[in-house]
């Protein structure tokens, strides 16, 4: 059994919107979907550490640890890697709109809170953004 950790960051604009990268066309298991930045932790990294790393390689944005809030972590089963994927959702503000993305996606967007919600319907972070949105942890 493979056992793996991911850390996402749900960055929250200056206007109060939400940073939404659409995975690339070539991704394995996810190619045009919506996502966040964030990816798998480094043997010996810290969760926050490995969200802030995965903020800048794959976003071009700064944050610093403290500034990372984590809001929402959740274990799931998934049969067709027989892997137990333990996944961590943090939120952080950002001033600079100016994202970069690496290869791993093709597109981006800063989307309404309102709607974040439809976007990721039926995606495995959409329990997350959920709570994150009820309980006022994205705004």
């Amino acid at each position: 059994m493979v056992f793996a950790i991911y850390a996402k960051t749900l960055v929250i604009g200056s206007d109060g919107k939400a940073l939404v990268l659409r995975r690339s066309a070539t991704d394995e298991d996810n190619p045009g979907h919506p996502d966040f930045p964030g990816g798998g932790v480094d043997a010996g990294e810290s969760y926050v550490a490995a969200a802030v790393r995965e903020l800048y390689e794959e976003a071009g944005l700064g944050a610093d640890e403290a500034d990372m809030q984590l809001v929402y972590a959740f274990t799931q089963y998934e049969p067709k890697k027989e892997a137990i994927i333990f996944r961590l959702l943090y939120t952080v503000r950002v001033d600079s709109a100016d994202v970069q993305l690496s290869h791993e996606h093709d597109d981006y967007w800063w989307q309404p809170l309102d709607g974040l919600q439809k976007v990721f319907a039926g995606r495995s972070w959409e329990p997350a953004i959920s709570f994150a949105l009820k309980h006022g942890l994205a705004s």
